[in-house]
């Protein structure tokens, strides 16, 4: 919430709910504050990509805590442009993943997921997602290609982030049609797209012509979002076209946050997320 405004905040007035992170790892960061506080930081000066975005006039703040989580997410699926009826395979069920899975379901794609975590692959069926399948399971390569009509999907989206997970996905994207036979043109038109929605810590060498299937692929590497992305994040939950309580496990006071960090880092199984109320604070 907005408190108080100085010369250079013309525009924003005092009330206005806006959504907001800083980015902690930049030189405009406050004495002392770093990525380890989580974005958690008040007094800072911003590039204008993550600018602060307004939210509705009394709205449920909570409601909108997803926005700049759900916004890495978003950019990826405007980026990979799915088409109504298009099969897309989500790989890596975390919040990034589950993010991606809804927004892609939403604008009329099939969304097949895959995890080893059975309520996360539960939470994406109740997110919109068609199909689930267990990548503990010997055949999930092959169950997954079996669930896409051309044998691979349309779209790929890798939230996983490992070089095991890459190849895996790389596997599942569909052969370009007429590939090496249709006309160029066509043939860009309609390549499939691999998103690499994830951090990559380990190195991942490829070799290109064994790596992406047909003649060729989209390969898509969102990093982040800027200000429009999360504006739109805004505007889709004040239309009701995704609900954050379906991403949303548990709120708890600012003091009782530390608790839950092992929990969420050593038993992902157990909780998806956590929303920390900083408004007693």
């Amino acid at each position: 919430e907005v408190v108080a405004t100085g010369p250079a905040c013309a525009g924003w007035r005092v009330g206005d709910l806006v959504s907001y992170t800083p980015d902690c790892g930049a030189a405009s960061a406050p004495p002392g504050v770093g990525s380890h506080w989580g974005g958690h930081a008040s007094h800072h000066l911003v590039p204008v990509s993550m600018q602060p975005v307004l939210l509705p006039a009394g709205c449920d703040a909570k409601r909108y805590s997803i926005v700049e989580l759900a916004a890495i997410s978003l950019r990826g699926c405007l980026l990979a442009q799915p088409q109504r009826g298009e099969t897309v395979v989500v790989v890596g069920l975390g919040p990034i993943g589950a993010f991606s899975a809804a927004w892609h379901a939403s604008r009329g794609a099939r969304v097949i997921v895959a995890d080893v975590a059975p309520t996360r692959l539960a939470r994406a069926l109740a997110n919109g997602a068609a199909v689930a399948v267990d990548t503990r399971e010997a055949d999930a390569e092959r169950r997954i290609r079996a669930l896409c009509p051309a044998g691979g999907a349309d779209i790929v989206v890798d939230s996983a982030g490992k070089p095991a997970t890459l190849e895996l996905c790389a596997r599942l994207v569909r052969r370009t049609p007429g590939a090496f036979r249709a006309p160029l043109g066509e043939a860009l038109g309609r390549w499939p797209r691999l998103v690499c929605q994830a951090n990559f810590l380990d190195p991942t060498p490829v070799e290109p012509h064994g790596f992406f299937p047909g003649e060729g692929v989209t390969l898509i590497t969102p990093m982040d979002r800027n200000a429009e992305d999360r504006a739109a994040v805004v505007e889709s939950i004040r239309r009701g076209d995704i609900d954050p309580d379906g991403f949303i496990d548990r709120v708890v006071p600012a003091a009782e946050a530390p608790a839950l960090y092992p929990l969420l880092r050593d038993q992902p199984d157990r909780l998806f997320s956590v929303v920390v109320d900083w408004s007693a604070s």
